[in-house]
């Protein structure tokens, strides 16, 4: 594997070198070389050639680019951990996760917790007591060096213990006046104007799952008993709209998940009738769940490989037509589906690297998030429970499991990443590569190797459009990466 990404647009051919994080401008006969093949030339031309080719190769090599020698992977070093740990018992976690319920008043097809999935919980009547919940809030509250606080709220469904949730907030209000903030994911079917006036009036951060139109929504999202809930979900958005139009622009976002047979058509062709509602601001979309399940037999058939990449194509035409142009106004799916990555890339330190250099995308365990589950037992987050506690509402923080899962991170990938050209972009935690609590080689393997297609064609995609436009990601300047 090299240290370098070679590719190309219809007008040039560039290279991804990995030691400077810059994108070169190069010939031909350039990645001939690196490639260690003659460049395709005429007879008379060729030696000529592969030498100014060679002699341009060995002069970035002088220079520090193009690296040849693999780097030393550690991402969480022992001699920086005492204080990073510190750091994490003084401070808390920027948020905390509170699991209120494991009961859900739909049975969604794909859902993780519909039973589909071995190695995750299934839904159950298992719900926080209030006992546990008030000694989770005092808990986080109760780190003084910490200036904002934010309580997310999960579940099942978590609007099935509003009066819990009114009882936290006041809590944490009383404790901390207006530095905390909260935050609740949805599926929004019990947001009546009672709820939706609590939402407001605390100014929660509130996510509601919405698949799309009607019919893409209601194929999967559904009661027990079989009812689809589009119309219930369509009525709880158009009221927060109607209570408070601020509230709704500014705290309001949707989550849509591209079950299959997915038809991204249909869903830009509902975002784009809604302007009002939809921005590429505030909706996410997500794959299903990729850990090993039994969720397929569930689904009403697969994408059609070519009308997804036909599709696929015409969403990239969308959001390529607003880079060129510097459109105001966008398609909220071309954005919200393709515009995240070009954000990391774009506002990308190009700069040397030490010979030891770290990973991307595994956080200190509890540092960014600390999830409490319903018996007070703390995880990392919500999308490893109940693998790898770290500790619990009666002790703390436990510091040796939080120091396991990062051991156990730096030398699972330390043999792998430090020969690879994307090792600088791409972004992983213990989730992208684990099957229930053990670290996979395979899913790591499938992972890369996606990862590597991935960036290599969204560098091609970056640099075609700076060609069309070359100050086409300065939004990207301004956007916070988190």
């Amino acid at each position: 594997m090299s240290l370098w990404c070679a590719f190309a647009t219809e007008r040039q051919n560039y290279v991804y070198d990995t030691s400077s994080n810059r994108i070169l401008a190069v010939e031909p006969s350039v990645i001939g070389v690196l490639h260690g093949e003659q460049a395709r030339s005429a007879p008379g031309e060729r030696c000529e050639t592969d030498q100014v080719a060679r002699e341009e190769v060995a002069a970035a090599r002088s220079e520090g680019l193009l690296r040849q020698r693999p780097y030393t992977i550690r991402s969480f070093p022992r001699d920086e951990m005492h204080g990073q740990i510190a750091g994490l018992l003084a401070h808390g976690p920027d948020q905390l996760v509170l699991n209120v319920t494991e009961a859900c008043n739909l049975r969604c097809a794909y859902c993780t917790y519909s039973g589909a999935y071995p190695h995750h919980r299934s839904h159950s009547k298992r719900q926080m007591p209030a006992a546990v919940a008030r000694a989770a809030v005092a808990w986080y509250l109760n780190h003084p060096r910490r200036q904002q606080f934010t309580i997310g709220f999960y579940g099942g469904e978590p609007l099935l213990r509003l009066p819990l949730l009114r009882a936290l907030v006041a809590q944490a209000r009383a404790s901390v006046g207006e530095r905390v903030h909260f935050s609740v994911t949805t599926n929004g079917t019990l947001i009546d104007e009672d709820a939706a006036r609590f939402l407001i009036e605390a100014d929660f951060g509130l996510t509601i799952s919405l698949d799309g139109p009607e019919a893409i929504h209601d194929r999967y999202r559904r009661t027990g008993d079989g009812r689809g809930t589009f119309g219930t979900v369509w009525r709880a958005v158009d009221l927060l709209r109607h209570l408070d139009e601020r509230y709704f622009r500014e705290r309001v976002q949707f989550n849509v998940v591209l079950a299959p047979p997915v038809d991204l058509d249909a869903l830009d062709a509902f975002f784009a009738a809604h302007p009002d509602i939809f921005r590429g601001s505030n909706v996410m979309v997500a794959p299903l769940n990729p850990q090993p399940s039994t969720v397929a037999g569930r689904l009403a058939g697969e994408t059609d490989p070519a009308l997804a990449q036909a599709q696929r194509t015409q969403l990239w035409q969308h959001f390529e037509d607003d880079l060129a142009t510097g459109a105001r106004e966008r398609r909220a799916l071309p954005w919200t589906q393709l515009s995240r990555d070009f954000v990391p890339l774009h506002q990308r330190e190009m700069s040397s690297l030490p010979e030891t250099i770290p990973t991307h995308g595994q956080c200190l365990p509890g540092a960014r998030k600390c999830f409490v589950d319903t018996d007070g037992t703390f995880f990392m987050c919500e999308r490893v429970a109940p693998a790898w506690p770290i500790g619990s509402v009666e002790e703390g923080f436990a510091v040796d499991r939080i120091l396991a899962v990062v051991d156990a991170y730096d030398r699972f990938f330390a043999a792998h990443c430090g020969s690879c050209w994307a090792v600088r972009l791409c972004a992983k935690c213990v989730n992208s590569v684990r099957i229930n609590d053990a670290l996979d080689p395979t899913r790591r393997q499938d992972f890369c190797d996606n990862q590597r297609r991935y960036w290599r064609g969204l560098l091609t995609r970056y640099c075609g459009a700076r060609e069309q436009r070359d100050d086409a990601f300065a939004w990207a300047q301004e956007v916070e990466i988190r």
